[in-house]
């Protein structure tokens, strides 16, 4: 057996072991449904200028980490565009996550792939790709070409019975946060046994955004999550329709996990689950984040 299979052999043990701690973590957490509003988050404890800087150094390896990856679109080659500011910082102790961020990349203000980074310790990071476009797509490190999915599978579809737009960015942005709360996301969550749980719509949106090459009037990028970290990513769009407007939604997911979405009690979307790891041409790349040799790696 060659020292590269054992090292692999040894990377995805370690990501199993860190699903079924985040199974653990999950039952561990109190959940609601996504209809009920955020509980208020208990007192933070203080932490010490050493943290504060440790926490730094962790937010600028990450970002730096997934700076180190170019994505780029069409037959054109469009290079999407990596948010410099993190969409959220989440932590959680209970599956032995010190620190973690929600990416995005965007074309022409419209996004592209959400990614996810979790920090375990100096030895282990985990990071997660997920397209949330139609178009086709190649990922690069430097020069080589790691990632292509072979087809889409996300996709748009007109909301039914939605209201009519509002005319103001701010009523838009509440209907934005009505029309959100209609859906409920359930996730099968658990390396062996997996269990339903509810997930819970986190009420403000993770990104807004507009595309006028697009035809994108309003969009919205909301989270539905355990805890803060989120589980899947719903798209809420007001699009160009010919002369009219009309309210269009998509689903990502952010885990490897079964989901299920539902709106007024009818099923608009699903997901299987997938414990594929690395893959080169699928729609969702997940896998150990693998450190250039010279790269310096905060505690």
């Amino acid at each position: 057996m060659s020292a590269e299979t054992i090292r692999e052999g040894r990377t995805m043990h370690a990501l199993r072991l860190l699903l079924s701690l985040s199974a653990y973590a999950a039952f561990a957490l109190p959940l609601c449904p996504a209809q009920e509003p955020a509980e208020k988050p208990p007192a933070q404890e203080k932490t010490s200028p050493a943290d504060n800087e440790l926490a730094e150094q962790r937010l600028k390896f990450m970002k730096e980490a997934l700076g180190r990856y170019e994505l780029r679109l069409g037959p054109d080659r469009t290079p999407a565009k990596l948010l410099a500011t993190p969409l959220l910082r989440w932590s959680n102790p209970v599956s032995g996550v010190q620190d973690g961020l929600v990416g995005l990349y965007t074309t022409g203000g419209r996004p592209t792939a959400v990614v996810q980074f979790a920090f375990h310790h100096q030895q282990f990071q985990v990071h997660e790709f997920y397209a949330v476009t139609p178009v086709e797509f190649e990922m690069l490190r430097g020069t080589q070409s790691i990632w292509k999915p072979a087809k889409a599978i996300f996709a748009f579809q007109d909301l039914k019975d939605g209201p009519p737009p509002a005319k103001s960015t701010n009523l838009r942005l509440t209907q934005m946060r009505q029309i959100a709360a209609e859906f409920t996301v359930t996730d099968e969550f658990g390396w062996d046994k997996p269990e339903t749980q509810i997930l819970r719509l986190m009420p403000q949106p993770l990104h807004r955004y507009t595309d006028e090459a697009a035809g994108v009037v309003e969009g919205a990028l909301f989270s539905f999550a355990m805890g803060t970290n989120p589980e899947a990513v719903l798209l809420l769009e007001l699009v160009q329709n010919g002369d009219a407007l009309k309210w269009q939604f998509g689903f990502a997911p952010m885990t490897i996990y079964e989901l299920k979405a539902t709106r007024k009690d009818e099923k608009v979307w699903s997901i299987g689950e997938r414990k594929i790891f690395n893959s080169y041409d699928t729609p969702f790349r997940v896998g150990p984040y693998p450190p250039e040799p010279d790269e310096v790696i905060p505690k």
